[in-house]
């Protein structure tokens, strides 16, 4: 089965505003343009920095998954925040319209993209930071339908570090009953 949904990309790496540490706050913007929000704080002409500069004037912390949270939902849209999530929740929140914002330790310091979609095992992304390899990420700033298998993301996703990611993405026989994944299932 295939789910993909067309969601606008933007890379963190062209932001003005923190650019190597904006990618939740990037992530969030590319589901808040998907599902079209309006408003006072947000509209068409919005950019990833705008919102990285709402969370600084609430205090808030653009890679904390609680702050994501409370910004999504003040910006209109609903964030079920799970801090135990698996692929399974992945692929339901998917199969019912929702887009899935993922932490994980695909960088050392930790870093969000957005899940828009999958085809069979692979979940399609957009990734703000361009496109991950075994060696790093590509110095890129296209991460936009990247296929990523449900290995890489559960890897990333469950892991406590990023030496553990790699740990994980090297060794792990099977990650389908992996849940602790952070994940925000975001929808209207």
């Amino acid at each position: 089965m295939t789910v993909k949904n067309d969601v606008p990309y933007f890379s963190q790496t062209k932001n003005l505003v923190d650019p190597t540490g904006s990618c939740g706050s990037t992530s969030l913007t590319m589901a808040l343009k998907f599902f079209g929000v309006k408003g006072e704080f947000f509209d068409n002409n919005s950019t990833p920095d705008d919102v990285t500069n709402l969370f600084r004037s609430q205090g808030l912390d653009t890679g904390s998954p609680e702050d994501i949270r409370s910004i999504c939902t003040y910006l209109g849209l609903s964030d079920e925040l799970l801090l135990a999530g698996t692929l399974r929740d992945i692929y339901q929140a998917l199969n019912s319209g929702f887009l899935v914002i993922a932490h994980g330790y695909f960088t050392p310091s930790g870093h969000i993209l957005l899940i828009s979609g999958y085809d069979g095992s692979n979940f399609i992304v957009n990734d703000p930071n361009g496109e991950w390899f075994s060696s790093g990420y590509q110095d890129s700033t296209v991460g936009k339908d990247l296929t990523y298998s449900a290995r890489l993301i559960v890897a990333a996703c469950s892991a406590f570090s990023y030496e553990d990611f790699i740990n994980y993405y090297t060794t792990f026989p099977s990650l389908v009953d992996v849940s602790n994944m952070w994940l925000h299932i975001i929808g209207k």
